[in-house]
């Protein structure tokens, strides 16, 4: 938890009432100058399930349905370069190095390509909480 989480909505996605992934989603101008997506983490247990693609789609629905067709940024984790860009995000810089793992920033268009984040592997769809309000709201 930092000083940003105050900022955030919060998307979790559960079952069987247990955490099993969640985001933080950030206005645009609240985090970046665009709207963001951060701190994306799913449990250990599930990886590789299709728990982490679920709880990306469903983000970037939740941004769009809050604040539109905006564009999004993210810092990611650089070996996570190919899976974001399968839902239409692209580097945007260097990497850097942040707590020591390299990232970088990518940024997704206001209008991505509308295969974005598709598969053709079934993956398992939890429940996947609305975002929680900000404090104030």
């Amino acid at each position: 938890m930092d000083n940003q989480d105050f900022h955030a909505f919060h998307l979790l996605g559960t079952a069987d009432g247990i955490v099993l992934a969640c985001a933080r989603l950030f206005a645009p101008g609240d985090y970046y100058e665009q709207a963001a997506i951060g701190r994306v983490v799913t449990a250990a247990a599930c990886r590789g399930q299709g728990v982490g693609r679920e709880l990306m789609r469903q983000a970037i629905a939740a941004v769009e349905r809050r604040w539109g067709l905006v564009p999004i940024r993210i810092g990611a984790q650089a070996y996570l370069e190919a899976f974001y860009g399968s839902f239409g995000f692209v580097r945007d810089g260097d990497n850097y190095l942040e707590d020591g793992i390299p990232h970088l920033h990518m940024l997704r268009s206001a209008s991505p390509p509308s295969s974005a984040g598709s598969s053709s592997a079934a993956s398992p769809s939890p429940s996947l909480v609305t975002p929680s309000p900000r404090p104030g709201e």
